[in-house]
């Protein structure tokens, strides 16, 4: 029995240090259903703003194989504090608000000067959107409504066996090409 944990304990490690290159297959469902080219997922340490190389790498992939297919007219990056999205009627600290913030200042940033995309949307996915930008339908209420229709944005209580299926430490990166 215990062979059997350290083995899993040991997957399950080698799994969370190398999941940049993986994409959910709800992040993947929710970029089919926006109609992006391609999408990319980071994933940060806690409490970490900044890329890695890898990181940055695995960006650019995505900007890449979408450059294939036409040109970019667009990015829109969705990022997590080190919570998964917030329940109904609950809020996440301002300190997680601030640190989804910071993440995607760092990836937008990266986005603009480094592959020179000047058209960047983002969503912070540590706030829900706001009663008023519900009523109006707005982009931002619009992409989360999405994400958590597909489960690219679980909360807390749906993230799947130990968690795997969870979003939180991570930004998602969508493509989309002029029409």
């Amino acid at each position: 029995m215990t062979s059997i944990m350290t083995i899993t304990a040991t997957a399950i490690l080698l799994f969370t240090q190398h999941t940049f290159a993986m994409i959910s297959s709800e992040t993947d469902q929710l970029a089919k259903n926006m109609g992006a080219a391609q999408v990319s997922e980071v994933n940060f340490g806690t409490s970490n703003t900044s890329l890695t190389d890898d990181q940055k790498k695995e960006i650019n992939e995505a900007v890449a194989e979408a450059r294939k297919l036409g040109e970019v007219e667009d990015i829109k990056i969705l990022a997590w504090s080190d919570k998964e999205y917030p329940l109904p009627k609950t809020k996440h600290t301002k300190a997680d608000v601030t640190l989804a913030d910071n993440r995607i200042k760092e990836v937008k940033k990266y986005i603009k000067d480094g592959l020179h995309i000047s058209s960047v949307d983002s969503y912070n996915m540590a706030e829900r959107p706001s009663k008023l930008s519900e009523l109006f339908k707005t982009s931002n209420a619009k992409i989360k409504k999405d994400a958590v229709a597909t489960g690219a944005a679980p909360s807390d209580d749906d993230t799947g066996f130990l968690g795997l299926n969870g979003h939180k430490s991570k930004a998602v990166i969508m493509v989309f090409l002029k029409k």
